[in-house]
C-alpha cells in the first residue's frame, strides 16, 4: 500500500479525460464533472488566449483572421504542445482552489502510446502545477468506470469510441492483454458525412451541420420514416441553399463507418487467447465513449459479431470515472 504524506489530503484530486473532441474534468474533492470541447482560440498577433472550450467552438467558421482556432489533441495524442498546455491551464485554473493548491492528476493516454507521446501528456499536465501524475491507458480506464456488472477476474472486451480514435482491448486481471487502435472516431464520421453531401449533391456543409445531423438523425438500424432539411452552399452556383432527404438515406454513411469497427473487433477476437474467449462470450463486449450513444450501435455490433453487447447509462463518462477510481485507490500507481 502506498504511504501518503499529509499533503495528499489537502491536494486536489483531478481526473482528466483528454480527448480529441472533448476534454472531461472530474474534480473529486468537489464531486463535479465538467466537459468542454478540446479547442482553444489564440490571437495570432499577441499570442494570448481569446477563448477555450465552448466559446472557442462558437468561433469556428466565424472568427476574424487574427484568431487561430486550434484542436491541440489529434487521434488521442497531443499534436500542439503549447496549445495543449494553455488549454489545460485555462480549464483547470477556472477553479481558483486548483490554481492555489497542488493537484494529483490521473489522465488517459491512447493504447500503445509511444514514450514521446506519454511524456508530452505528462509535461502538459505538469505545466498546470500538478505535483503527481498518473497515466492510464484509455481502454483500461474506461473498463474501470463502466459501472456495469462484470467479473474483473475474467476476460472482458471493451470498445472505447472516442472523437479521434476507437480503441478495442481485451482486459484480464486488471491489465490489457491485447488491443487495437483505429485512427477514426466521431470526427471522421462528421467528415464522411460532409464528403457524402459534396459527392452526391454537390452541397458543401459545415462541420457543425454535420455534427448536428449525426447527433439528431443518425440511425444504424430502423431509421424513422421522416425527412430532414440540410443547409449548405451548392458548389456549382456558389449560393447558399438547402435540400430535404430521408433519414434512411444516410444509413450507408453510418454503416460504412461502423463496418470497419465490426471487422476490427472480429480480428481482435480471433487473436484472443483461448482461455479468455469463453469469458468474453459470457460477459460480452462493453461499449464506452461518446460514440457508444449512436442509435442501434449495440444491436448492429451484436448482429455482426454474434457477441452480446452492453452499453452503460453514461458511456461518455466511463473513462473519467475510471481515472477517478485510480486516484481513490491507495495502492494504484503508474
Amino acid at each position: 500500500m502506498v504511504q501518503r504524506d499529509i499533503s495528499y489530503y489537502f491536494s486536489r484530486l483531478i481526473a482528466i479525460d483528454l480527448g480529441s473532441t472533448n476534454t472531461t474534468i472530474y474534480n473529486l474533492r468537489r464531486g463535479k464533472i465538467k466537459k468542454v470541447p478540446t479547442l482553444i482560440a489564440l490571437d495570432r498577433v499577441s499570442k494570448t488566449v481569446e477563448a477555450v472550450g465552448d466559446k472557442a467552438k462558437e468561433m469556428l467558421g466565424r472568427a476574424p483572421a487574427r484568431y487561430h482556432i486550434i484542436a491541440p489533441v489529434r487521434n488521442g495524442a497531443i499534436a500542439n504542445f503549447d496549445a495543449a498546455c494553455k488549454l489545460l491551464k485555462q480549464i483547470l485554473w477556472q477553479d481558483q482552489a486548483i490554481k492555489r493548491w497542488p493537484s494529483i492528476v490521473a489522465v488517459n493516454i491512447p493504447y500503445g502510446s509511444s514514450q514521446v507521446e506519454k511524456q508530452a501528456v505528462k509535461e502538459a499536465v505538469r505545466s498546470t502545477g500538478s505535483k503527481e501524475i498518473h497515466l492510464v491507458e484509455s481502454p483500461l480506464a474506461a473498463m474501470m468506470g463502466i459501472e456495469l456488472p462484470y467479473n474483473p477476474l475474467q476476460g472482458s472486451m471493451i470498445v472505447d469510441l472516442g472523437g479521434g480514435t476507437t480503441e478495442i482491448a481485451v482486459i484480464a486481471l486488471g491489465g490489457i492483454v491485447l488491443g487495437s487502435s483505429l485512427k477514426k472516431g466521431g470526427e471522421e464520421l462528421d467528415q464522411s458525412l460532409q464528403s457524402y453531401f459534396r459527392k452526391k449533391y454537390l452541397l458543401n456543409i459545415g462541420q457543425r451541420v454535420a455534427e448536428k445531423i449525426k447527433l439528431n438523425s443518425a440511425y444504424l438500424l430502423h431509421p424513422p420514416e421522416r425527412k430532414i432539411k440540410v443547409a449548405g452552399i451548392f458548389l456549382e452556383s456558389r449560393l447558399p441553399g438547402h435540400l430535404e432527404i430521408k433519414i434512411s438515406e444516410l444509413q450507408e454513411v453510418w454503416q460504412s463507418h461502423f463496418n470497419d469497427l465490426a471487422l476490427e473487433i472480429q480480428k481482435v477476437f480471433e487473436r484472443t487467447p483461448p482461455e479468455l474467449v469463453s469469458d468474453i462470450v459470457k460477459q460480452g463486449i462493453f461499449l464506452a465513449g461518446g460514440g457508444a450513444l449512436m442509435r442501434s450501435l449495440g444491436e448492429y455490433l451484436q448482429q455482426r459479431t454474434s457477441l452480446p453487447v452492453k452499453i452503460p447509462e453514461h458511456p461518455a463518462d466511463c473513462t473519467v470515472k475510471g481515472l477517478a477510481k485510480v486516484l481513490m485507490s491507495k495502492d494504484g500507481k503508474n
